[in-house]
């Protein structure tokens, strides 16, 4: 009986035994499951999932689902004080270091949104920028010469003359590259709490790359964050025309250091715009004793194909509050669009060229939105299907502030659309200010969306163009009580050349109202309106005819082409200026002589100029030295002569005969010399001198000193002084007796007199010939052969040029048209192949989770086979172990 008790006993123990060791073996295959489990929970992103399943840990953002501090010190204990780098307080996120073994309690709390990677973002510029000069470019003209076309298209300009708007008292935020305050676009313009202080407290703010405030003076990494900033506020109302809202006030917050930054600090910038701070966290609100936050949020960045929720809490916050951001849409092209701009609510821009089409990189598309939240303050809910952009502004060509004072930058890109629209809205939050408007962010959107220009309705339209072209005039204008109704008007004709007569009139309209051609204001008496064309650079220019009385607007535009104008002599050798209008702006045009039958003469190039913003280049070329008449064209053009303009002259020799010019309109002598520039030892040559006044021969004085320069010791030895009086003309004769350089110093002076009182007038030149010995000479000469030769060649290939840029013309349009076409194709394809490689991301993240998961259940594998056997031979010993002591007992 005993023995038969302990029998069972000891079976008992082995039951248990066995159950013991089960259970150390299922423990780690039911906790591979929860991690595989939580690994694919909607609440962690893919890629957070592939790589803490590599890595054990990683850096993430965790988005929760409301903005308390029970939500935020309940996820702040479980992952650890030293494991957090940054709370965010205005906004609901943090940012952490997440160990894989704590992911499981994370996935499980219901305060938590979302836990996603701290991904890039990237400024959104098309080109490199084109650099010039600052201060060259402002040269001297009857009308501004720096000046940003968009304002032109816009009616900005009309909008600060005609109801003094000009965006006073308007906060921009705009978070980008750093800014440059010193520039004198933007000078000044900087909100502060401290005048004195350069580091613009509460104006200004840097992150570094985990959100974290850095505590500096305002600089720019990049040029980018300047650039955007002037596009908004930069310049004046009068003579520099840049920024939309020259009066407004912008803060800047650097958070795409050189031109990229991680999701960490564009949150930091999102929260620092939502409720400003300074460097060391105290609150601007709190020292100014009130509520201090800016109107207006502009955002020239952008993550390209991005759908996600990431932001929403951020823009949510910043609606909330009544901000209104502003972002670029992107540089994709159709069928894409970029975060934040594609979020709804936020006022996403697209690019427009000069003749208002949309750029072929400006984004757009059907945004079908993954998964859109239950409530949202923009318009009280968040479709899943809508249209982006929101709305299209200039975007090419924009000129603006760079990182060094004395440069202007000019660059394209839906960039320089964000900051022209948000320059818009705060003019017409000014506005609304002065007509005591109480404005909201879903308002303000459709008042904008009521004044655009549109260009149809259509799904294809609407990709494109979005609500339309923003109009400020219009715009403006239904804030202060004058809703315009669009009316149709006629100009004489499409195309003007600079300085040209026009006429615009309104159809069945015959009282007076007020033009706009670009910054040139004109008022009608009756139904139609002269006007002059200002100077203006290649291609569309506009129009803005109105009548505020009977709310009436009429839009157009014409085209500027190039013109060449000159001025002086067309004597040999005389000096003649050139004014060259409506040619591309900040674009490379070459200037030079053709259709001459000299070949020195034929192609040659004369100067390189580049235009100012107005299209106009002003210079002084010399004409050529000619023993006989000759026709030739002044030509100018671009680089492959697209877009050019020419000018026929014919030059003359200096002329035969005497003539004394009996007035003192001229002060000087000009003095034409003419005869080799080298020549070999024992030659004679002959020096003709030539003195004029006004392209006519001038009988004078001539006194000539000739001078030889010998080498090594180059010490001037004077050889002959030769004076004549009452000479229309002088021949010096020289004999070259060694080399070394031979010059002339030539003085010419003459009386004239005009009723009793008699004018002295002298001028001078100088001249230089360079003697070689004979060999040395034949050689330089056959060069100049040489170069004779190739001169004609060039003139054969220029006149081959000339032929193939007209194929190259002809073929342009099929170009245009081929490449829409194409682009088409390629967005598609692009959007195809964005989905393909998100796919196969996802299978990637999915298989490198299978991987670690398989690798773990390998080991547990190898380990339970261990402990299996171990149990086994545990069990047989034992088992052996009672078997010998029950016969004993028996």
């Amino acid at each position: 009986m005993v023995s038969d008790l302990s029998f069972q006993r000891f079976l008992k123990s082995t039951i248990v035994l066995a159950i013991l060791c089960i259970t150390i073996v299922a423990s780690p295959i039911a906790y591979l499951g929860s991690i595989w489990s939580v690994l694919r929970d909607p609440k962690i992103d893919p890629l957070i999932s592939s790589k803490i399943a590599e890595l054990g840990s990683i850096d993430a953002i965790i988005i929760l689902n409301d903005n308390s501090e029970i939500s935020k010190t309940l996820v702040s204990d479980i992952l650890g004080n030293n494991n957090i780098f940054k709370i965010y307080s205005s906004i609901p996120y943090i940012y952490a270091k997440i160990d894989l073994s704590v992911l499981p309690t994370l996935a499980s709390l219901n305060v938590i949104y979302k836990i996603v990677p701290n991904i890039i973002f990237k400024k959104l510029f098309l080109d490199r920028f084109i650099l010039f000069n600052y201060k060259k470019l402002q040269i001297s003209l009857e009308v501004p010469s720096l000046v940003n076309w968009g304002l032109f298209r816009t009616g900005a300009i009309a909008v600060w003359r005609e109801f003094n708007i000009t965006g006073e008292g308007v906060v921009i935020a705009i978070l980008d590259t750093g800014v440059n305050v010193n520039h004198p676009l933007i000078g000044k313009k900087m909100f502060t709490i401290n005048a004195s202080d350069p580091s613009y407290p509460g104006g200004w703010m840097e992150f570094d790359s985990r959100g974290r405030p850095v505590c500096s003076a305002p600089h720019d990494t990049d040029g980018h964050g300047s650039w955007v900033t002037s596009i908004a506020v930069g310049g004046d109302t009068q003579n520099i025309l840049i920024g939309y809202a020259p009066i407004a006030t912008y803060m800047h917050a650097l958070v795409l250091p050189t031109g990229s930054g991680t999701f960490a600090q564009v949150l930091a910038g999102l929260e620092w715009a939502a409720d400003p701070y300074l460097c060391n966290g105290t609150k601007v609100s709190q020292i100014l004793g009130r509520v201090f936050k800016p109107n207006i949020v502009s955002m020239s960045f952008g993550s390209e194909g991005n759908y996600s929720n990431y932001l929403l809490p951020a823009i949510k916050a910043l609606l909330s509050l009544g901000i209104i951001p502003v972002a670029a849409i992107g540089n994709g092209g159709i069928y894409t669009s970029s975060n934040p701009g594609n979020i709804w609510g936020v006022f996403g821009v697209g690019s427009i060229e000069r003749d208002d089409s949309v750029s072929l990189f400006s984004s757009g598309e059907y945004v079908e939105w993954p998964d859109p939240p239950s409530s949202w303050p923009f318009k009280g809910t968040y479709p899943r299907e809508y249209y982006k952009p929101d709305f299209v502004a200039p975007g090419v060509m924009i000129p603006g502030a760079y990182i060094s004072e004395d440069l202007l930058a000019v660059g394209s890109g839906t960039s320089a659309a964000a900051p022209a629209l948000a320059g818009i809205i705060a003019l017409g939050l000014q506005a609304a200010r002065i007509k005591m408007l109480n404005i909201t962010v879903s308002s303000l959107y459709d008042l904008l969306a009521e004044t655009t220009q549109k260009y149809g309705m259509d799904t294809a339209s609407r990709i494109r163009y979005g609500n339309g072209v923003v109009n400020a005039l219009t715009f403006i204008a239904l804030i202060l009580g004058y809703k315009l109704r669009n009316v149709e008007g006629s100009i004489s004709q499409s195309q003007y050349s600079v300085g040209s007569q026009g006429s615009y009139s309104i159809k069945s309209f015959q009282k007076g109202f007020t033009l706009y051609i670009d910054d040139q204001k004109y008022i009608s008496i009756g139904s139609s309106i002269s006007f002059i064309v200002p100077p203006s650079d290649y291609g569309d220019h506009y129009i803005h005819a109105f009548s505020l009385e009977d709310k009436i607007y009429s839009y157009n535009r014409f085209k500027v082409f190039p013109t060449i104008r000159s001025t002086g002599s067309y004597i040999s050798g005389s000096e003649l200026f050139l004014r060259l209008d409506g040619f591309p702006a900040i674009e490379t045009i070459i200037i030079r002589f053709t259709g001459a039958t000299n070949p020195s003469i034929e192609s040659n190039i004369i100067a390189i100029g580049f235009p100012n913003l107005r299209g106009r280049i002003e210079l002084y070329v010399r004409l050529p030295y000619v023993d006989s008449p000759q026709s030739i064209s002044v030509v100018a053009s671009d680089l492959i002569g697209l877009i050019g303009a020419s000018i026929s002259m014919t030059i003359y020799p200096p002329l035969e005969g005497t003539r004394i010019v009996p007035t003192t309109s001229y002060d000087r002598i000009q003095v034409l010399v003419s005869g080799p520039q080298s020549a070999a030892v024992g030659d004679t040559i002959t020096i003709a001198i030539y003195p004029y006044i006004g392209g006519m021969v001038l009988v004078s004085n001539i006194t000539v000193y000739v001078y030889r320069v010998s080498f090594p010791d180059g010490s001037p030895q004077l050889l002959e002084r030769i004076d004549r009086t009452s000479v229309s003309s002088l021949n010096v004769k020289i004999n070259i007796s060694s080399p070394g350089l031979y010059l002339l110093w030539i003085n010419a002076s003459s009386s004239q007199q005009l009723g009793n009182v008699i004018t002295r007038i002298e001028g001078s030149a100088a001249y230089a010939i360079r003697a070689l010995p004979r060999e040395e000479l034949l050689t330089i000469e056959n060069i100049y052969k040489n170069i004779s030769v190739l001169s004609i060649e060039i003139a054969n290939i220029n006149y081959s040029l000339s032929s193939l840029i007209f194929s190259v013309t002809s073929l342009r349009d099929m170009y245009i048209e081929l490449a829409t076409k194409y682009s088409i194709l390629y967005r598609n394809i692009e959007f195809l192949t964005r989905e393909l490689n998100e796919t196969k991301r996802n299978i990637s993240s999915l298989q490198d989770i299978s991987r670690s998961i398989t690798n773990e259940a390998t080991r547990i594998r190898d380990m339970f086979y261990v402990i299996a056997a171990f149990t086994l031979i545990l069990t047989a010993a034992l088992g052996y172990i009672i078997y010998i002591i029950r016969r004993r007992t028996l």
